[in-house]
């Protein structure tokens, strides 16, 4: 369920030899109507309603919970964040957790344990943020598995 990534998350899933054994799919919601509608078809209670909706734990949670009841998967990975305006000074965004640019809020449903993050992945170019956010949450989904299933 990616909604700053670009699909890349999903992308480097599929990329490895066999995917189609582990990998159920992806989705990428990036407008509020995509997003509220695919809350609305999977039962989820949750609405947006302004901007600032989409970047708040409660809008990855609702992801989180959409994706399982639409893909029925055993790990489901949500992201959402502000991407880095080109040639913009990197300031802090009036939302309600008051994330700057480059911040990425993701959380991961993992074997019943939901566990959620922010990182902030700072890049020159635009056009490095995506892959940059992909390779950090990648990392930190490996360990917060590790962690799930060593609880388990």
């Amino acid at each position: 369920m990616e909604s700053c990534t670009g699909g890349l998350l999903g992308a480097s899933f599929v990329s490895c030899t066999g995917a189609s054994q582990v990998f159920v799919g992806s989705a990428n919601v990036y407008q509020h109507y995509a997003k509220n509608t695919l809350f609305h078809r999977t039962g989820i209670d949750f609405h947006l309603k302004t901007g600032d909706d989409a970047l708040t734990t409660y809008c990855v949670e609702a992801m989180l919970q959409a994706g399982k009841h639409f893909f029925g998967a055993d790990l489901v990975i949500a992201t959402s964040g502000l991407a880095p305006s080109e040639g913009e000074k990197v300031s802090h965004a009036s939302n309600i957790l008051g994330l700057a640019q480059g911040d990425v809020l993701f959380g991961v449903l993992y074997q019943g344990n939901l566990e959620m993050d922010c990182i902030s992945v700072q890049c020159a170019r635009r056009d490095h943020f995506m892959p940059s956010t992909v390779d950090a949450i990648l990392s930190r989904v490996a360990s917060m598995c590790a962690k799930s299933s060593s609880l388990v």
